[in-house]
């Protein structure tokens, strides 16, 4: 009854963890949500997209162009005889001020950061007013592609041909891409976005057996990307000073939707708290699947434990006669046994407990170093 009882306490500890870990990198995004900021993703005829603009009021709207082709920025082959290959996606921005950059949530989804500038500066209005051919990049791209030396004013290739690597390139080489250089003006660090593509590359560094494949964003002025390349997602930020406009903003935002959303083939306003929600209703019938196992197996060994109850009450006829022939009563000796039978569950139960999350620890710790 007992290792029936801490079988499946440990069984429910261990499942409860794998499956939050499992979520636990979408949430790690969720929770990071840049603070009081919506993204608004739009996608209809420009006319309708200036109405909207026209009619917005409150917060600091900044818009950013997505380009959903990929331009290879770095290739290099390491000394385990394979190659690191960047790519990056291509973000056409107003302005770059909030310090807000965008990361990708899932393949649909783009949701803003905070971001932390640890050289140069943002793009700014006069960039995108003057069509400077500027960039601001990411830290671990700096890294990679400039080592220890200062990224700033040096300039980055966007599109690099692949035509001569052959040997990892073959069925590449009618595709060259246009290679365009921009003035790196700034870097960027946010834990969200880089932080994957640093442990790639150390476990490949360590244990390579192919070609890696990373992918970043960097930033350009929105009047130089709507030159020069196709427009295939857009999207807006809204950014409020705190959460009374905040408020005021998804008001405005959500009695737009209900109104105008037909001038529009999509129109989603995308919070934090709509994510998270999202993410919880996920998880919830998963969750509730494994309380009813669980439910199962408490009430099979509540059973198993009467079974041992009464057969232990049988087996201890003796010993029952001497104590009532002392003086106890029914009631004392009816304590004694559940007292006993309580115990040892709550103890099985504890220990349950605690050997699955010292196990879910050292898994993880395990994977880590993996």
């Amino acid at each position: 009854s007992i290792s029936g009882l801490f079988i499946g306490l440990f069984i429910l500890t261990i499942g409860l963890m794998v499956m939050n870990s499992y979520y636990a990198e979408n949430m790690y995004k969720a929770e990071m949500f840049a603070d009081n900021s919506l993204v608004i993703q739009l996608d209809g005829e420009e006319k309708n997209i200036d109405k909207f603009v026209s009619k917005f009021n409150g917060g600091e709207l900044s818009q950013r162009y997505i380009s959903e082709q990929q331009k290879t920025v770095y290739i290099q082959k390491y000394t385990n005889g394979y190659y690191v290959i960047l790519n990056t996606k291509i973000v056409g921005t107003m302005d770059m001020g909030n310090s807000s950059v965008l990361g990708k949530y899932d393949d649909n989804t783009y949701i803003p950061y905070n971001a932390e500038l640890v050289a140069g500066r943002f793009i700014s209005a006069s960039d995108v007013a003057n069509e400077n051919r500027v960039t601001v990049i990411d830290k671990f791209t700096a890294d990679l592609i400039f080592g220890d030396e200062n990224p700033i004013g040096k300039k980055i290739t966007l599109g690099i041909s692949e035509t001569g690597m052959a040997s990892i390139a073959q069925d590449n080489k009618n595709n060259e891409t246009e290679i365009t250089e921009f003035e790196i003006i700034g870097v960027y660090n946010s834990d969200v976005i880089t932080l994957n593509n640093y442990l790639e590359l150390n476990k490949f560094k360590k244990n390579g057996q192919k070609n890696l494949s990373l992918n970043t964003m960097v930033y350009i002025p929105e009047t130089v990307y709507l030159q020069m390349y196709e427009l295939n997602n857009k999207c807006m930020i809204v950014n409020c000073k705190n959460s009374n406009e905040y408020d005021k903003v998804e008001k405005f935002l959500t009695d737009y939707k209900l109104v105008y959303s037909s001038d529009f083939t999509e129109f989603n306003i995308i919070t934090k708290a709509s994510i998270i929600e999202l993410l919880r209703n996920e998880l919830k019938p998963v969750k509730m699947f494994m309380w009813l196992i669980l439910l199962l197996l408490l009430i099979i060994s509540g059973i198993n434990s009467m079974n041992t109850m009464f057969f232990s009450v049988k087996e201890r006829i003796s010993e029952i006669g001497i104590k009532k022939s002392l003086g106890a009563g029914k009631a004392e000796i009816t304590i004694q046994f559940m007292l006993e039978g309580v115990l040892m569950a709550l103890l099985s139960g504890i220990l349950a407990v605690f050997g699955g999350l010292l196990v879910g620890k050292y898994m993880g710790l395990l994977i880590q170093n993996i």
